[in-house]
């Protein structure tokens, strides 16, 4: 329809253009018509009438297609805004929709499936069990730092377990080295061996001596 509105138009602005130029012509020769001019000045006059026709016609024709391309400008554009129109109240439904569906009341029966797929977690729920869920995230945080503190006790507790088994047999090393160079008979070879004394062993064993008391 609009096409054919677009055409009928152009159609009426040639017809008004031709009858102007007919009636421009019928002017002129209106004008030139008293008797006294060559047959040369007649052709000359409708040989400039023809030219300024075609002129007229060209620009009317230009002024016809810039008018027609500003016409199908406008209808794209037109277009374009009832398209964008369109997609913003389909989106605005859609989410008004979505919020209706949010606030409605909860089913008294729930299911696994309804469970699983996150149905009952609606807006009515989230606010009335809302001290429910806080209470549940608290105990889980609290529940994540005591397992974290746990872990952490038993990793020092092991390294402290370590640190001691270390510790103990050093002291045992050492205790055994201390017994061996205790004995009488490496401390003897000791000094022997450096000089530093005349002390010998025993060849005899020790007697006791009785002395009487006066």
């Amino acid at each position: 329809m609009k096409d054919e509105d677009i055409k009928k138009r152009e159609i009426e602005e040639a017809d008004d253009i031709m009858a102007d130029a007919e009636q421009t012509e019928a002017e002129t020769k209106a004008e030139d018509a008293p008797g006294g001019e060559s047959e040369t000045d007649v052709d000359t006059n409708e040989e400039t009438t023809t030219e300024e026709k075609r002129k007229a016609k060209e620009a009317e024709e230009k002024k016809a297609k810039e008018e027609k391309a500003k016409r199908e400008k406008e209808e794209k554009e037109k277009e374009k805004r009832e398209k964008e129109e369109k997609e913003v109240e389909s989106l605005a439904l859609t989410i008004q929709n979505q919020a209706r569906e949010d606030e409605q009341p909860l089913s008294k029966t729930l299911s696994f499936r309804k469970i699983l797929g996150g149905d009952f977690f609606t807006a009515e729920f989230m606010k009335k069990n809302v001290g429910v869920i806080v209470l549940i995230v608290g105990f889980t945080l609290v529940y994540i730092a005591n397992r974290y503190s746990c872990q952490n006790d038993l990793l020092e507790i092991d390294r402290l377990n370590k640190v001691l088994q270390d510790s103990k047999y050093k002291a045992l090393s050492a205790a055994s080295e201390l017994t061996e160079k205790c004995r009488e008979t490496h401390v003897l070879e000791m000094l022997r061996n450096n000089k530093d004394s005349v002390l010998k062993q025993a060849s005899q064993p020790p007697y006791i001596i009785n002395v009487e008391e006066k």
